[in-house]
Order: C-alpha cells, then structure tokens, then sequence
C-alpha cells in the first residue's frame, strides 16, 4: 500500500505546490489509534508533516471515515464555507487493498488540552478562549440548511426507550428509571409546541480533537468521523465543558498518568468524564460553572434557539451518559437539571 499511497501524495503535492516530490522525499509515521490506522506524511524531512491519511479495513470504521470525509468537503467547499480556515482541507478518498483511506491536510498547532493545562491560572485567557469555541459552534450549527422539528417528535418514547435499554443492559433493570421517564415526557408535552432548530454538529467536540496556534490564536477542528448536519443545538457545546473541566482543574486522568495531553499515549487513553466532571461543570458555584452558563446564554442567542429547550436538550445530553454507571442515573434524578437551565 505504501506505493501507492507514494504516487498519491506525489500528485496531491504537486496540484498543491507545483512541484512532484521524488518518492526518497516522502517519508510515513503511522501510529494505529483506537479508530483507525494513521499515517502523518512528511516531505523534504521537515519535522512538521504536511499530511495526514487515516484507513481502516474495519466496515464500522470505513464509513466513520467516509462520514469525516464528507462532512470536511461540506464544510470546505459547501454550505460550510465559511468554517473552512479552521478544518482540516479533506484532499483524497479511495480504497487500496479493501482498506479505505481518506487524505486530508496535517494541521499545525498545539493540543488545546495542553494549551488549556498551560493557561490554567489565566482566566481571562481561558475566557476568551471559551467565548471563541462558543462562536466557533454557533456557525457550525448554523452554516447549511437548518430544519425544525417538534420536541415531541424528536425526544419521543422511542429515543428515550433506546437510550434506557443501554442502561438495563449495563446494569440491569432499575425502578428508578419509571422516574426518568416521567419526568423527561412531562417536560416534553410543555414543550411540545416548540420546535428544535437543527443544524451541523461535530459529535466529539474535545479538547483533544482541536488544535490552537499560540501565534495568531486560531483554531482548528479535528476529527469528524461522529460529525452530522441534522444536530440537536447546544449538545457539543456541554460535551465540551464536561470534558474539558478535568484539564481546567489541573489534571488528565490519561492511563492513570498525568501527561503534557501531546503524547500518542495520552491521545489514545483519553479519559471519558466522570460523575464529578458533571457536578463541578454544572451544578456547583465554581468559576468555570459561572463561565459555562455566560457561554450557553451566548449560544441560545447567537443562533436565535428558545432557552426553554435548554432542560430538554440538558436532559438528552445527560442521555448519552447514563448507560455507563448506575451512580449518573441516582445523581440526576436527585438534583434534576441545573438551576441556571
């Protein structure tokens, strides 16, 4: 495969640079991640690569590929133009020896887990920097077509019944779930009348999938393989704050080792949140909590959502996590949603 991918790389270069490289100047660095097999290309032995090809065998990962492919070239030459200076410009998609491989330009820039880690005692920074990633989402969602649908008819009985079953699955069935399941569709028969605004989203908004270039303050966006243009608002922008508290506190739970989050090890052992994540993002008076709910007001503004979605949107949020410990599921049926929702 590696020939091949040779010429490719060799054409890519050329339409870009106006110059072929000769195949003793390309040289691979291929690390295998938990999605799929990445190979960073470099040319003229630079220490920065100028490419990144990401390929899987695997059926399920093919077409997360394929979905972060099509999702960039939307983004880069569509209806998302006007993201296209911070993703990465998808270049090539094809299949070498039944493995389908998606090229796509290497991005420069540091981890913002490690930027954030770095700026950790500088709050002002560190809201501007959140003030940034809130704008940066509001386009996204807002940059195509974007569609409504009721409340009802998105958070219905199927949806909540499907996301429960993962948790019975997980941890068998629980009486406390009848409670749930009241509570969720009596908020959605008071909202029924509204309608969600559904947009572009990135699916695995992390600090861990974004680069910022400390020189000009520009981001970028990695990563899009969960990415959707029928999104629900506000979801990547909590996903955010939830996984990004651990790493404002002044810690990564990375393997069980705390690390600079630039490290392949770090990358590939990144740490799902915990229940106290959610607590301190949330529910307590902590500084980064009073940051979040400025963030979240400018959103809801920004894209013109109604704020009497944030409880339900709170609550399909919180969907997402339940299946994975029985101690979510207690914790939030005794404190319900935040006050500040």
């Amino acid at each position: 495969m590696k020939k091949e991918i040779t010429g490719i790389i060799q054409n890519i270069h050329q339409t870009r640079t106006g110059r072929k490289p000769g195949p003793e100047e390309i040289s691979l660095l291929m690390y295998a991640s938990r999605n799929a097999d990445i190979n960073f290309i470099f040319i003229n032995g630079l220490s920065f690569p100028h490419y990144v090809i990401k390929s899987s065998r695997n059926d399920g990962l093919k077409q997360q590929l394929r979905n972060e492919y099509d999702s960039l070239l939307k983004i880069y030459t569509g209806t998302g133009a006007l993201l296209k200076n911070s993703v990465p410009e998808p270049l090539a998609e094809g299949i070498l020896n039944n493995s389908y491989y998606v090229i796509q330009s290497a991005v420069n820039g540091m981890s913002l887990n490690e930027y954030l880690r770095k700026q950790k005692n500088s709050k002002p920074k560190i809201e501007r920097l959140f003030a940034q990633v809130t704008e940066w989402l509001a386009v996204l969602h807002t940059c195509g077509d974007v569609s409504f649908r009721r409340v009802d008819e998105l958070v219905g009985h199927d949806y909540i019944a499907g996301s429960l079953e993962r948790f019975r699955q997980q941890h068998g069935l629980l009486l406390e779930e009848k409670r749930l399941i009241s509570g969720i569709f009596e908020k959605c028969t008071s909202l029924a009348g509204i309608r969600i605004p559904l947009g572009h989203r990135h699916g695995d908004f992390s600090p861990w999938n974004i680069r910022f270039n400390t020189r000009n303050d520009k981001m970028f966006v990695l990563d899009w393989e969960y990415a959707g243009a029928a999104g629900m608002p506000v979801i990547d922008l909590l996903n955010f704050f939830v996984v990004s508290r651990p790493v404002l506190s002044g810690y990564e739970k990375a393997g069980g080792n705390k690390g600079s989050g630039s490290s392949l090890s770090g990358y590939l052992n990144i740490p799902l949140p915990e229940l106290h994540d959610f607590q301190k993002a949330f529910y307590d008076d902590t500084w980064q909590a009073r940051l979040m709910r400025k963030c979240i007001v400018r959103y809801c503004r920004d894209i013109g959502i109604d704020t009497r979605l944030l409880e339900i949107l709170f609550l399909v949020f919180i969907l997402g996590h339940l299946y994975r410990k029985k101690d979510f599921l207690t914790f939030f049926l005794e404190n319900g949603v935040p006050s500040v929702l």
